[in-house]
């Protein structure tokens, strides 16, 4: 995943917190088409 910090960011705005603390919660939401292809934007 690049930019983490990125990643963290738009997380947290646009999920709910909780979720963050959970590694595999991101990594999940990372590999999501979706939220895929809004990190690429």
């Amino acid at each position: 995943v690049m930019g983490s910090k990125n990643l963290k960011g738009i997380a947290v705005r646009g999920h709910n917190p909780p979720a963050m603390a959970d590694p595999k919660a991101v990594s999940a939401m990372a590999f999501c088409p979706p939220f895929k292809v809004f990190l690429k934007n």
